[in-house]
């Protein structure tokens, strides 16, 4: 007050301000101001350009992450995906294919990446 020439013994003053970050916290229905800071892509591919969406909760467990290598002659990776996926349920955060290989004899040998990861718990090998 007295910085900006108020006698802080006559006057009283308030101030009031919503910064962006929590116009866009309301908007979303982000909890945690923190996450708009965040790096993590299962916030960040939440959102779009143009489009309002409601923030979706996720696990704050560590992912297990298991390596899958087999021999694929004739199978569909889709197909490959969709057994993985209905295996694991609702465990499997996400399937990528990390690795193909092809042997002389045409023989497809191909290493998938398999996150898992618990809604509220730490997963155990």
């Amino acid at each position: 007050m007295q910085n900006g020439s108020k006698n802080p013994k006559l006057e009283c003053g308030w101030a009031l301000g919503i910064g962006l970050d929590r116009w866009a916290m309301q908007l979303f229905d982000i909890p945690d101001i923190r996450l708009l800071w965040s790096e993590d892509e299962r916030f960040i591919q939440q959102f779009k350009e143009g489009a309002i969406t409601k923030f979706k909760k996720y696990s704050d467990a560590p992912a297990c992450v298991k390596d899958l290598t087999m021999w694929m002659d004739g199978v569909n990776e889709n197909d490959m995906y969709d057994l993985i996926r209905s295996v694991g349920g609702c465990l499997v955060e996400s399937v990528k294919c990390i690795d193909s290989f092809k042997n002389k004899s045409g023989q497809e040998s191909r290493c998938y990446r398999i996150m898992y990861r618990h809604a509220e718990r730490s997963l155990t090998n």
